[in-house]
């Protein structure tokens, strides 16, 4: 009885919107992921076939899925203000965890039910087999909650080996799974490029576990296989979080311990934060909320596990573009556009679009508070400060100096291994300028102040939405660039016209 009125609790607090007590943020997570992935499954129906159509699903899905289950796992599964309100009343800790499992995997299953139901559609065309479509609902299902299942007994391991002390482990998880996915997309374009529409064609697919889900469509062996894999890696993650649960729950509410820094490695940040300071920093409010930025990022372990895989990103992508060589995905072919004949070569479109990403994400992660720090809105209203586009240039510059630069350098590097150092510094400087430019409009539309935003599921699952638009705008990014490439001078007044609205729109 008491679960499932803790059930009923948590389900309330995981689709409804508290400040508006309705559920309009969450139908708008529900037609935003609708929208987004009814054009990427049409995009790839009339490109690929049935194998490939699966195939790709299957991989966007677990995408999707384990980037919010991975983000939001603290919050997912344990939640630290809920657990210490229900500490105090007459239920006892296995109540509390069969009512958070049940409840999770139910919020977890309405995102995947929204991601499958277009592909159904998509499906249909291709067999008109009710029984095939069933099976590939199931397959479909089984795929992405067996990865899902392995990741997070991942996670549970690396909370309790550290004892919720070092993020390293989750981190180095989420960077090998997107790689992986990553890795998925990149033999998905090779297929495109090379005028493919069967990807059993390219070599290596039949060795990813997306084929061999695929096969048991058509394979009861290959069902039956798929069964007991989802099955056992849903039993053993289900014993082995009730087992660790209190501990995991009780290293995740612990605030981590402060790193000591070698005096050598201190003096040296300390000497690039005051040079930032002196030279690029316009006045006292910009340099306060700087420091506001650069204390939560150290102190908050959220705020690390959720975003340091978008720093990453970028190398990854630039590292997959080097080492597979492919044309369209490092560098794109102009040679069927007569404008960019004799003109600089372009990279990309997926390395301009995952920059633009890594950026956009980690200044929208500036706008969500710490589950330790909630109701800072009246703070905002009490500071004397009459501009308050100091407050959102001293954030942005934070992310810009201490996470895009270095990155951009990287990146910089890498792509040097295979092309000239003009074509890269004339893409890289044009993207840059691009990045600012979007930035800088993009803080005229959102007024939420720094940390402000609670952290709920509603405000990291519409991330997703970022993502959306952050792809819409790197699309017109290179739209854009294949106009202007055609010439050095139009390159470079073009990125100088960025940089000199985005100066005028950041001092309003």
């Amino acid at each position: 009885m008491r679960e499932k009125i803790l059930l009923n609790i948590f389900l309330k607090t995981d689709y409804r919107d508290k400040e508006n007590k309705s559920y309009k943020k969450f139908i708008g997570i529900i037609i935003s992921y609708l929208f987004a992935n009814s054009f990427i499954g049409w995009s790839n129906y009339i490109r690929f076939d049935e194998f490939g159509f699966s195939v790709l699903a299957m991989s966007m899905n677990v995408f999707f899925i384990t980037f919010i289950a991975l983000t939001e796992y603290s919050d997912l599964f344990f939640s630290k203000k809920q657990n210490e309100i229900f500490s105090s009343l007459p239920v006892n800790k296995s109540e509390i965890f069969t009512a958070k499992y049940i409840s999770s995997f139910i919020y977890i299953t309405s995102f995947l039910i929204i991601l499958i139901i277009p592909q159904i559609v998509y499906f249909y065309f291709y067999t008109e087999s009710v029984s095939r479509i069933l099976l590939f609902i199931s397959v479909n299902f089984s795929f992405t909650y067996t990865v899902l299942f392995l990741l997070l007994i991942l996670q549970t391991f690396s909370t309790i080996i550290s004892k919720g002390k070092s993020n390293k482990i989750v981190v180095f998880i989420q960077f090998i799974f997107i790689g992986f996915i990553l890795l998925s997309s990149t033999i998905s374009s090779g297929g495109v490029k090379d005028g493919l529409t069967d990807l059993r064609k390219i070599e290596g697919i039949t060795y990813f576990p997306q084929t061999h889900f695929y096969n048991a469509i058509d394979n009861y062996i290959y069902l039956l296989i798929v069964v007991i894999l989802f099955l056992t890696s849903g039993l053993i993650f289900y014993f082995y979080l009730l087992k660790n649960y209190e501990k995991a729950s009780e290293y995740l509410s612990t605030e981590p311990e402060k790193v000591k820094r070698s005096r050598n490695y201190g003096k040296y940040f300390s000497g690039i934060q005051k040079f930032i300071n002196e030279k690029f920093l316009t006045n006292e409010t910009e340099r306060a909320f700087y420091g506001l930025t650069k204390n939560q990022f150290a102190n908050s372990k959220q705020l690390k596990v959720k975003n340091y895989p978008f720093i990453f990103l970028p190398v990854l992508f630039a590292v997959i573009a080097v080492v597979g060589n492919q044309q369209g995905f490092l560098y794109f072919d102009s040679s069927k556009l007569k404008s960019l004949e004799g003109g600089i070569l372009i990279l990309g479109p997926s390395l301009t679009m995952m920059l633009i990403m890594s950026s956009r994400l980690l200044i929208s992660a500036t706008k969500i508070a710490d589950e330790n720090s909630h109701g800072t809105d009246w703070i905002y209203k009490t500071i004397p400060v009459k501009e308050s586009v100091w407050i959102f240039n001293g954030v942005n510059k934070f992310i810009y100096f201490n996470f895009l630069i270095p990155v951009f350098i990287i990146v910089f590097l890498i792509l040097l291994i295979r092309l000239d150092f003009i074509t890269v510094l004339l893409n890289m400087t044009f993207i840059i300028s691009g990045i600012i430019f979007i930035n800088s409009l993009a803080g005229l539309f959102d007024k939420n102040y720094p940390f402000t935003l609670e952290n709920t599921k509603h405000n990291s699952t519409s991330k997703f939405f970022e993502v959306i638009l952050t792809m819409v705008m790197g699309i017109l990014v290179f739209i854009i660039q294949i106009f202007v490439f055609s010439n050095i001078y139009f390159i470079l007044g073009l990125s100088a016209v960025f940089i000199g609205i985005s100066a005028l729109v950041n001092r309003k």
